[in-house]
């Protein structure tokens, strides 16, 4: 019985929850969404399939809703999500995929959330190691549940407040041309080009060795953390945060799957 894990990660948390859910099933691979989002036809030869990802203002990554739209499900028995939030409580993702299947004639059976680092810079301070290995150490825990849960093809998902989370999503998605309007550099870029390599919408281009940004950002903020100078920002006070990359996932499984 064969499952596949569809991913979508910019720091690595949504790929190290996929590849421990996949040491967990049997008979189970993990594919990259953008990767495969290339392909004119998606068509997963699977007994299951699993979308894991990141929780995006309440819902869910426009490449994930574009993804969901794409591949063929006809003939898959059991679907399920998992989402990666540094505040699982404040999520309508799972409501907007299982709404997402219902116009392909199926239905979401199992979703869930793990607690992770949160990496929203606009908002959020990255905690300190400490704090990242109390989290990640707790998610592990949550994916052992989820794995067997899974394995057992159970039907059940997250509760969601789902009319008043999905408010703020509507309007979030309308704004995507605007999405990188708020990124600039300083003095410490060196023209590496690694911003570039991570954009899962090969949004960034280098022009006289500086990155630029051309209205088609997922606002995943993956050329933020990867920057190895640290000189993306996006407001005054990003200068002065910390960045994340999540322990486990080297650059190059980022770059490898874009």
């Amino acid at each position: 019985m064969k499952s596949i894990i569809y991913y979508f990660s910019a720091t690595g948390n949504s790929l190290f929850i996929s590849r421990k859910i996949a040491e967990n099933i049997e008979n189970s691979q993990i594919l990259s969404m953008v990767s495969e989002m290339r392909k004119d036809n998606i068509s997963p030869d699977a007994e299951k399939i699993g979308f894991v990802f990141p929780l995006y203002f309440s819902g869910i990554p426009l490449v994930v809703e574009n993804f969901i739209r794409k591949i063929n499900i006809a003939d898959i028995g059991y679907i399920f999500a998992v989402v990666t939030a540094g505040i699982p409580v404040t999520g309508a993702a799972l409501s907007i995929v299982d709404k997402l299947l219902q116009n392909k004639n199926k239905r979401l059976n199992y979703g869930s959330y793990v607690k992770m680092v949160d990496n929203y810079l606009p908002i959020y301070d990255i905690p300190d190691q400490k704090e990242q290995i109390k989290i990640n150490q707790k998610a592990l825990l949550k994916v052992e549940i989820i794995s067997k849960n899974i394995n057992d093809k159970i039907n059940k998902k997250t509760l969601e407040i789902t009319p008043l989370l999905a408010i703020q999503y509507k309007p979030w998605k309308k704004k995507k041309k605007e999405f990188d309007s708020v990124f600039f550099i300083d003095s410490k870029c060196n023209g590496c080009g690694i911003c570039k390599k991570v954009c899962p919408t090969s949004n960034i281009k280098l022009l006289d060795k500086k990155p630029q940004w051309f209205g088609n950002c997922e606002f995943c903020l993956a050329c933020i953390h990867h920057c190895p100078q640290k000189s993306i920002q996006l407001d005054k006070k990003s200068v002065y945060k910390r960045r994340y990359i999540h322990p486990e996932i080297k650059l190059s499984d980022i770059i490898e799957k874009i």
